[in-house]
């Protein structure tokens, strides 16, 4: 009997470790398929990070990634979706108006039961229980971050300190329309995606990370500007790729020049250009700044869906082409053998900028250095590399060096004129050469 119980105990842990990588149709990496593992490797990093990830990893490095997909509901599930989406944010300016007021007051009230069981039957309990979860948590990085405030760390990019938000557009006065799905209350399948209260509604799209570990929260989200539902599930991955060798990157942010790289022991530099990110975020602006002036002139508003949409082309595009830009220099770097990157700290970067018109829209509104640094701090671990910020006067001189062997410091290059108007690279020219 003690044998039989320790062989019952013992199973399900055998089983789980036999279970294989969860795939949308796609083919296994061949260490899953082959059934072999890859050696773990840390010799860049320190002993006491190196122990903790080998002790926290399978094999490689975790990280949480986001899958993001299209829904196509039928009419009567997009009109199922849109009520639970509605009382779903109902749920949360009621609770995050009660903590509102009570904070204001002096002391912060907490109890949140009768919301919960006044609306669990109609959003769900799941639901309603990851609503509350999420508002408290708003509340305690508010409170973290005050802490930071009373002792002089407040991260420089923030201004000021608020309490968390409604779920509310403030320009429309609109709810914000989501729902959120607990990680075992859904299932998503080859062509369905099966929630509670038996929905199953098709998705589109491809997943960008399959054979995940673990899956968590899933969004579902309206937009009411494409007036369509999306769906954002958080996983948990391996890390697809281990550094080759040790070697240091060092990475200048620019407005023409999205990104800059030099390696150590190279003197050549990589530089991606940022004029037809450039060039895409004029030809948009003056077609916004044309049907602004028409929309003045005919109805006095300020806004229509035509300028809606306008805004969020812009927007799209701009990042399409900085993680365009940052996923193939990281590539190559990877392929260099580089697992650490610094990149400059342009920290009040615009404070000493002094122009015209049109240079001053290029760097404050157009230029955003910040989400350049963000999209390398968040891609970097896919390869795994480190990245980290460093002020721009710390960067060795060889940095500086290549730029100017580059030109890459405003020297004159031969440039061709772009269908927009702008200077663009010749084809099959290199900066420099």
């Amino acid at each position: 009997m003690g044998n039989s119980k320790k062989k019952l105990r013992s199973s399900p842990k055998e089983n789980k470790e036999q279970l294989p990588a969860f795939n949308f149709g796609g083919e296994k990496s061949p260490s899953v398929r082959e059934g072999v593992r890859p050696p773990i490797t840390f010799g860049h990093l320190s002993p006491k990070i190196a122990n903790g990830l080998a002790k926290n990893c399978n094999w490689g490095y975790k990280m949480k990634r986001t899958n993001t997909f299209a829904l196509a509901p039928t009419e009567e599930q997009h009109k199922h979706l849109l009520e639970i989406a509605d009382d779903c944010a109902r749920l949360w300016n009621e609770l995050n108006y009660r903590r509102r007021q009570s904070f204001f007051r002096g002391k912060i009230n907490w109890e949140s039961r009768d919301l919960y069981d006044k609306y669990k039957s109609v959003v769900g309990s799941a639901t309603a229980q990851q609503i509350q979860r999420k508002n408290s948590e708003a509340w305690k990085s508010f409170f973290a971050l005050l802490r930071l405030k009373a002792e002089g760390k407040l991260p420089p990019h923030i201004q000021r300190v608020r309490p968390p938000r409604y779920w509310k557009d403030w320009n429309s006065g609109e709810r914000q329309l989501l729902i959120l799905i607990r990680c075992d209350c859904y299932r998503l399948e080859a062509g369905a995606l099966k929630l509670p209260k038996k929905l199953k509604i098709k998705w589109k799209g491809k997943p960008k990370w399959n054979g995940w570990v673990r899956q968590g929260l899933l969004t579902l989200i309206y937009d009411s500007v494409r007036q369509k539902w999306y769906a954002r599930q958080a996983v948990e991955v391996e890390s697809p790729h281990q550094p080759l060798s040790s070697r240091r990157a060092y990475v200048d942010l620019g407005v023409l020049e999205l990104l800059t790289v030099v390696v150590d022991g190279e003197r050549q530099a990589l530089a991606y250009s940022g004029r037809r990110a450039l060039a895409d975020w004029w030809y948009l602006s003056h077609r916004i700044d044309g049907l602004k002036s028409v929309t003045m002139e005919t109805n006095g508003k300020k806004t229509t869906m035509q300028i809606k949409v306008l805004f969020r082309r812009r927007t799209l595009r701009f990042r399409q082409h900085v993680n365009t830009a940052v996923r193939r220099a990281i590539e190559r770097l990877w392929q260099e053998g580089v697992s650490e990157i610094v990149v400059g700290n342009l920290k009040d970067i615009r404070a000493s900028v002094i122009g015209g018109r049109k240079s001053n829209a290029m760097v404050h509104n157009f230029w955003s250095h910040r989400y350049l640094a963000q999209r390398i701090r968040e891609v970097a671990p896919e390869i795994p590399e480190r990245a980290k910020e460093k002020d721009s006067r710390g960067i060795p001189r060889v940095l500086h060096n290549a730029l100017k062997v580059w030109g890459c410091t405003g020297e004159r290059r031969p440039w061709s004129s772009s269908a927009r108007g702008l200077a663009g690279r010749p084809r099959g020219k290199s900066p420099g050469t």
